[in-house]
């Protein structure tokens, strides 16, 4: 986009940040130790409540089009609460002067981040984007063409990136980089994996 384009779209994100209380509240009832995924998938679906029209809209219309910016918004402020809550931390409200990369590692962590700790997210965030048709982009698909919500169809898209050969791979490999434990042990490891035809994850 162009910088003005940018600039008024991260505007709206900016005005959109904020989680609505009754799913704030709905966060805090949950177990402490549910699966960051799960409670992703679980919020952003209950967003629907508060868009009951949306699916019954055209895609193209300004109704749709505000509630796709709203997930787009929620979306950091969700985790980065997930995070701290399930920590035993109070979540951090976002700020409206931070841009996204920015304000999701400050809700996160609980401090303003580097500058290139933020650049190195925001071109985390921008080849994820690039991604193209993989299976969660591919579930969104399959349920946006049925005229489902797009709260649904994300919600869709998140439980299938949760799945251990999509997403939650990344997981797998810092659980096997776990079991390694030291880099001495990592010739032996993997020999042990291929000789038992196990998958070595990544």
């Amino acid at each position: 986009p162009s910088s003005d384009a940018l600039a008024d779209f991260q505007k709206v994100l900016h005005e959109r940040y904020e989680v609505k209380r009754d799913i704030r509240l709905m966060m805090w009832a949950l177990p402490a130790n549910g699966h960051p995924m799960d409670v992703l998938q679980t919020t952003i679906a209950s967003m629907a409540t508060f868009y009951p029209d949306a699916g019954a809209q055209d895609p193209n219309s300004a109704y749709t089009q505000s509630a796709l910016t709203k997930i787009i918004a929620n979306m950091s402020t969700l985790v980065a609460m997930w995070a701290r809550i399930s920590t035993g931390y109070d979540p951090i409200p976002p700020s409206k002067e931070m841009s996204y990369a920015k304000n999701f590692l400050a809700m996160s962590f609980g401090e303003e981040p580097d500058d290139d700790i933020v650049k190195l997210f925001d071109a985390c965030l921008i080849l994820h984007a690039e991604h193209t048709i993989n299976a969660s982009t591919f579930s969104a698909m399959v349920t946006a063409s049925t005229l489902a919500n797009p709260f649904a169809s994300v919600s869709a898209a998140v439980g299938t990136l949760a799945g251990s050969l999509h997403g939650g791979a990344n997981e797998d490999v810092l659980n096997m980089l776990d079991e390694i434990g030291e880099v001495k042990n990592v010739r032996a490891y993997i020999e042990n994996r291929l000789k038992n035809k196990a998958v070595i994850w990544g």
